[in-house]
């Protein structure tokens, strides 16, 4: 049995945001039919493509959203692993989307899968001393930060099974194939 070529795509957050003025889910997606027009043409090239993508941005943007909520309305602040995995789901949901509508304009018999995972990283990894996140600096105003987005009151920020490190999710989509008939 032959092997399929694979190719690896790494999409990465800041991709997705195309100026300072295109920052939205709407520009994002816009951004990502793009992209998925490119992966396409890899896919009638006979390739198994894997896609995996980052979402930087898009997680401050959403701890930014809990923030002004909280310190507008009282309402909850969603802890950082929350907003990781809601902007992952939320970016896989795109590509998948942006895929399928371009396998069938294509006339494609193809679809694709989003996968949600998680990683343990180490708590002592020296990158949690210093972090630093580009989008902080440009994208959002300066001020204080409120305390809407830490660990809720009654968790103890640990994930059961991962006494030595700390759980976050792992995203990566690929493209599976469906025969006709």
């Amino acid at each position: 049995m032959p092997t399929r070529k694979v190719a690896v795509i790494a999409i990465g957050g800041n991709s997705l945001i195309l100026s300072k003025d295109a920052q939205t889910v709407q520009d994002q997606y816009r951004a990502l039919c793009v992209t998925g027009k490119h992966i396409v043409s890899l896919v009638e090239l006979g390739y198994q493509v894997v896609v995996t993508y980052g979402n930087g941005p898009q997680v401050g943007f959403l701890l930014w959203r809990s923030e002004v909520a909280h310190a507008t309305s009282g309402l909850h602040g969603l802890p950082l692993v929350t907003c990781v995995a809601d902007t992952q789901g939320g970016i896989g949901y795109q590509i998948q989307q942006t895929l399928k509508n371009e396998f069938l304009r294509r006339g494609l018999c193809e679809d694709s899968i989003a996968v949600l995972t998680q990683v343990v990283v180490d708590k002592d990894d020296p990158g949690f001393r210093n972090p630093r996140s580009p989008w902080a600096n440009s994208t959002r105003p300066s001020g204080p930060r409120s305390s809407a987005a830490k660990t809720p009151r009654g968790c103890s920020g640990k994930t059961p099974g991962a006494a030595s490190g700390v759980t976050y999710p792992l995203h990566a989509l690929w493209r599976s194939s469906r025969r006709p008939g």
